[in-house]
């Protein structure tokens, strides 16, 4: 603890898929960005593919990977995290990040609670953290289909969406949102996402930002392959309402929309309906005729679209919203550990 707050090291890559040319990865934004914003913590950063540690703000270059190992183990021996948040990467036949030796003296040798994060289900991120599961004590499954029955039982299992930054994942007044309808993602993808220009020849005035798959949707408004966050969030925050296309898997569109004020389309097939309120907290639809035709609706009746996006919000900011997030996770630390007490 420093100064009645917990202390935690977060261990990610810097570089999105450990390659610079891709921009910085996401956990700063979701992790250290969001924990920044609750100011819940202390927090100190070990990011093993480009060999820094960052401590109180300031950075620190390793000349390699034995070395910054070494610097991390004498951070922690130092100063003691109350937690460490990381997850495993194995990409380009790279050794992993973090390696699996430090995590091990550091929860074996030092006794520092664990908590391995896991973005993906799928059989190929599963084989990784078969590796890592000696030292996790708890697991944040995010974005991600239900999490398979091949995880240990022993293992405590929290399933919630990413904990958003609130200084940019935040609502405007709806007087000031200027794009009817708005669709981000990547096409084709889960669910019927292909229905966004079906939309559009029926219509709807739908804003739609897109990386499309094997296909040249020469009609799409606003085509974008990549997007800052800023204006990644922007887009959701100007939008009336959001469309998210989730099937079985749990996307974070659906809390960013509703966090950032819009009223939020979603199929029932999804698992959505585990965590919000169908009808209450977002629009559900299961064809193509219901969402055109909510779309229409809600487009025209300004009051029932605002009523569902506020108890959307509220509900949003209750439970998933990064301070909500951060709250269980320390929760859940000091019931195993203490740590924290």
């Amino acid at each position: 603890m420093i100064n009645g707050k917990p202390h935690v090291l977060l261990m990610f890559e810097f570089w999105r898929y450990g390659q610079e040319h891709r921009g910085i990865a996401c956990h700063d934004l979701y992790f250290k960005g969001s924990l920044e914003s609750t100011g819940l913590a202390h927090i100190s950063c070990a990011y093993f593919d480009a060999n820094r540690l960052i401590v109180n703000g300031e950075m620190h270059q390793a000349p390699d990977r034995d070395q910054m190992i070494q610097a991390t183990l004498a951070l922690c021996q130092q100063r003691r995290p109350d937690m460490i948040l990381y997850e495993p990467v194995w990409k380009n036949q790279n050794p992993p990040s973090p390696p699996g030796i430090l995590l091990a003296r550091l929860a074996w040798e030092l006794k520092i609670p664990m908590v391995g994060l896991l973005h993906d289900t799928g059989p190929c991120a599963c084989d990784l953290y078969d590796v890592y599961y000696p030292m996790v004590d708890t697991v944040l499954v995010m974005d991600a289909r239900p999490i398979p029955g091949r995880v240990p039982s022993r293992k405590f299992t929290m399933e919630l969406p990413a904990p958003y930054d609130s200084r940019i994942v935040y609502p405007i007044p709806d007087r000031e949102k200027d794009i009817p309808v708005s669709f981000v993602g990547t096409i084709p993808g889960d669910g019927n996402r292909e229905w966004v220009f079906d939309l559009q020849r029926d219509g709807i005035p739908i804003h739609i930002v897109t990386t499309c798959r094997n296909q040249n949707p020469e009609n799409a408004d606003g085509i974008a392959v990549t997007l800052s966050p800023d204006d990644y969030y922007a887009l959701h925050r100007r939008s009336k309402i959001v469309l998210n296309f989730s099937g079985d898997v749990r996307k974070g569109r659906l809390f960013e929309g509703m966090l950032c004020g819009a009223l939020v389309f979603e199929t029932t097939k999804s698992v959505t309906s585990q965590y919000l309120s169908a009808g209450y907290d977002y629009v559900p639809y299961t064809t193509y005729g219901d969402l055109l035709d909510g779309l229409r609706y809600y487009l025209d009746h300004d009051d029932a679209r605002q009523q569902i996006a506020r108890q959307g919000l509220e509900t949003a900011q209750q439970k998933y919203s990064a301070r909500a997030i951060w709250s269980r996770l320390f929760e859940i630390v000091q019931e195993k550990h203490g740590r924290f007490a």
